[in-house]
């Protein structure tokens, strides 16, 4: 099986409908040919308009039942994780009619929300999620904050970097995306902010032992990823760098053992010297030498 890792996608978000049907008062009847269900008099259109890189001013939650929606990308067939390319168009027509609409008429319907922001929770040239765990896309509704309390520029910005009208700020990283629920003066007839460019850099750098990890989007491992050489773009990207233990010399407990058994051995040592030292001390030695012309001799 291929072991490709699964990368957030932020086409999910650009192909999306940006116009769902609301309607406040369901017949809940069922049309006999199509069996979808039979709109009342007073359905309508909700259209949205999707900002790329912006988010709002305060991340005021909504009280929205349901709130945040969660977008899981799974085959429908086999409940296997897979990436958004993956998908058929009929896949992809599931997921936004069974997860993307309910999120955006609860929106619709509860007149606190005004947006429904999205953050990409995967950093280019991360590693991402594998086949058993897909990604998650956490649509969130949020209230319109007021505009005395909306910030006048975000913390690595400048100068003014919010849309008064919008109630949008300028996200420097590019991870947010925001979709306006477009109603009276809720859109910029002047468009989207303009916002900095920030490069950010592709690759992506170990705290274990400076290895740069090649970007997750141009490497395709293989199905044995230790047939690749040291030498290859994509190895320590397809063969994650494990920390190796650290060495029992490197521990203060060895030491402390080592010392103990040091000490022990040497009063044992120092015991038994001393014991010979004094018994050698008590031995009278007169009684095996006899004195003849002055001099020693044994008897």
């Amino acid at each position: 099986m291929n072991k490709t890792p699964i990368i957030w996608d932020p086409s999910l978000l650009f192909n999306a409908p940006m116009s769902y049907l609301y309607d406040p008062s369901p017949t809940g009847k069922n049309d006999n040919i199509t069996g979808n269900p039979i709109p009342s008099s007073n359905a309508y259109n909700q259209n949205y308009v999707l900002r790329s890189g912006e988010m709002p001013s305060t991340m005021i939650e909504t009280n929205t039942p349901g709130n945040p929606f969660s977008v899981q990308i799974v085959k429908s067939s086999t409940g296997e994780a897979v990436p958004v390319s993956s998908l058929s168009s009929s896949e992809l027509a599931e997921i936004y009619s069974g997860s993307f609409k309910p999120a955006f008429n609860a929106c619709t319907a509860d007149p606190t929300c005004y947006a429904i922001a999205v953050k990409n929770n995967q950093p280019e040239g991360s590693i991402g999620a594998t086949y058993g765990n897909p990604l998650n896309y956490s649509l969130t509704l949020y209230q319109k904050p007021d505009l005395v309390n909306t910030p006048i520029n975000t913390p690595t910005t400048t100068p003014i970097t919010y849309d008064p009208i919008e109630r949008l700020s300028c996200d420097p990283t590019r991870m947010w995306y925001t979709f306006l629920k477009n109603t009276p003066s809720a859109i910029n007839p002047k468009g989207a902010l303009t916002c900095p460019v920030v490069v950010q850099d592709t690759t992506t750098t170990t705290n274990l032992n400076n290895i740069t990890f090649a970007p997750s989007r141009k490497c395709i491992c293989p199905d044995d990823p230790t047939t690749l050489k040291q030498s290859d773009r994509c190895y320590y990207y397809c063969n994650p760098v494990i920390p190796s233990k650290p060495s029992m010399w490197s521990s203060p407990t060895t030491w402390i053992i080592i010392f103990i058994i040091i000490a022990v051995l040497g009063g044992i040592g120092y015991y038994f010297y001393r014991k010979r030292q004094n018994e050698a001390s008590s031995v009278d030695y007169s009684k095996y030498f006899k004195k003849k012309g002055g001099y020693f001799f044994f008897n």
